[in-house]
């Protein structure tokens, strides 16, 4: 784990995976449970992750996000609404698809 400029950043976590990076000015805590985060995951600055929830592989949680519900594998997660984002790599339709669409 790598925490990038550790200044006000608190970090309550069930677990935390390998290779994970937390920027500067993050909270991970406790809200009626703490997070569990999985490998390879990437919080960026100002980003609040609460809950008892849990962090996919590989997914990068943007600047400023605020996350309190669980983030599937491979996803990238948008502030200000926080909306999941599922970087799809198909033959037909490459890029970034929203995971709240039941046609995909």
């Amino acid at each position: 784990m790598y925490i990038n400029h550790g200044m006000a950043t608190s970090i309550s976590a069930e677990s935390i995976g390998k290779n994970c990076w937390i920027g500067h000015q993050v909270s991970v805590g406790y809200y009626k449970g703490f997070p569990t985060i999985l490998d390879n995951v990437t919080i960026n600055a100002g980003a609040v992750v609460l809950g008892k929830i849990t962090i996919g592989n590989n997914v990068i949680i943007g600047a400023n996000a605020t996350v309190n519900t669980d983030i599937p594998d491979n996803c990238t997660v948008f502030p200000p609404a926080s909306r999941i984002m599922r970087w799809n790599i198909r033959n037909d339709k490459p890029g970034p698809v929203s995971v709240n669409d039941p046609e995909k």
